[in-house]
């Protein structure tokens, strides 16, 4: 809860919860919210499905490195290429476990969720497992979080996937437009990391 708390620019998790409740009612899926937190992405808030979900951030105040899973994945393709560069070069060394995620890899990536506007790759890094993420924008175009669903692979057909996609997108984009793009706390990344240092001194 404390990496909850230090990720939560914004009053993000009030923000977004009526959000949540309406995809997991909708759709009848988990539904994850992740916050940019350095070279990572923490879940700050989730609603479950009555499927059981296994997601690389576990759950609430869970990080996963940017670039790894749907919702993590959104994010890293929608920041500025100067930070995806930084972002890259320092998580590169980090994936070593995760087979065949190299620099070519995530570039091609990078350009294929930019293209569509969300993540529906990642399938098979956790055995049954599949997902779709998409970034939330400030008005002056900064990613700065993302809503994912969270699922089994039998139920993420392409068919469903382009629908879900449909559906996040649109509450994605309210909630950007809600977001302040000058809050201190939405600007680079490290806000929750430094405000998570500090509490815990």
């Amino acid at each position: 809860m404390l990496a909850a708390r230090a990720g939560n620019p914004m009053n993000l998790r009030e923000l977004c919860r009526p959000a949540l409740l309406r995809l997991t009612g909708s759709l009848g899926e988990t539904i994850f919210l992740l916050v940019r937190s350095g070279f990572d992405a923490v879940c700050i808030d989730r609603t479950a499905g009555p499927l059981p979900i296994r997601s690389f951030t576990g759950d609430i105040g869970g990080s996963v490195m940017l670039g790894i899973g749907q919702g993590a994945m959104a994010i890293l393709a929608h920041l500025p290429p100067g930070e995806q560069d930084e972002v890259i070069r320092y998580n590169l060394p980090r994936m070593r476990d995760f087979a065949g995620l190299d620099e070519a890899f995530l570039r091609a990536e990078m350009a294929r969720v930019r293209a569509k506007g969300f993540c529906d790759g990642a399938q098979g890094l956790i055995p049954g497992m599949a997902g779709l993420g998409v970034p939330i924008v400030t008005p002056d175009g900064r990613a700065v979080a993302a809503l994912s669903v969270g699922s089994t692979t039998d139920r993420m057909t392409p068919e469903r996937n382009a629908v879900i996609a449909e559906i996040l997108m649109s509450e994605a984009r309210q909630i950007g437009a809600k977001l302040n793009p000058f809050d201190p706390t939405l600007s680079r990344a490290g806000a929750a990391m430094e405000i998570a240092g500090s509490q815990s001194r």
